[in-house]
């Protein structure tokens, strides 16, 4: 039987081995649509925090808030660190609607030196590399090989502290920006990167 106003919503881990057994759908009667996580602006805007949600849009972030509204600490205190790279992940995924923004990270394989970046995110065209580390502090030594192995001179890291951009050099001596920004403004990134560039 045909029902035009009937809706199905499937999901589940499974879905894709029911898929492959041969259900044939109508033509012109299933779309498929990709479902994104919610967003930390989007939570704040269902809470009815509409100052919240003003204050989360201020590029960059006044230095009051992060420590009155936004604090990370029970975040690290309560999972050290262990899902800080897949809140930052889902934030972005979330703020971009697009499917060619998907994740992507980098890896050079060198005997006794291998390094990896946490997200390489897609900027006007550039690869700016992404680190997410748990807390405030973190070595940066896998940022400094991409940096200098590429043409960028902008470089994210996501922490536990406020929002602060530094002016740095690699081992070699080559000068990048270092853009520190808090785990809950994941979803700012293209933002805060188009404040930065603007800024010269």
């Amino acid at each position: 039987m045909y029902y035009p106003d009937l809706h199905v919503i499937a999901a589940g881990s499974m879905l894709e081995t029911l898929f492959s057994k041969g259900i044939n759908f109508p033509i012109g009667r299933v779309e498929f649509r990709k479902i994104y996580p919610v967003g930390f602006e989007e939570f704040l805007g269902a809470m009815n925090e509409n100052q919240a949600v003003k204050l989360y849009n201020q590029i960059p972030l006044p230095a009051f808030v992060h420590s009155k509204l936004f604090g990370t600490h029970e975040l690290n205190a309560h999972y050290q660190g262990k899902i800080a790279e897949h809140i930052v992940g889902q934030e972005i995924l979330a703020s971009n609607y697009n499917i060619i923004n998907s994740l992507h990270f980098w890896v050079r394989y060198k005997k006794q030196s291998d390094a990896e970046v946490d997200l390489l995110y897609n900027f006007d065209g550039q690869k700016i590399p992404v680190e997410i580390k748990s807390g405030k502090s973190g070595k940066l030594r896998s940022l400094h090989q991409y940096v200098e192995m590429s043409e960028i001179t902008v470089a994210v890291r996501f922490y536990a502290g406020q929002y602060q951009v530094e002016e740095q050099k690699t081992p070699s001596g080559k000068p990048f920006k270092l853009i520190n920004i808090p785990y809950f403004l994941a979803g700012q990134l293209h933002k805060y990167l188009e404040h930065i560039m603007n800024q010269g």
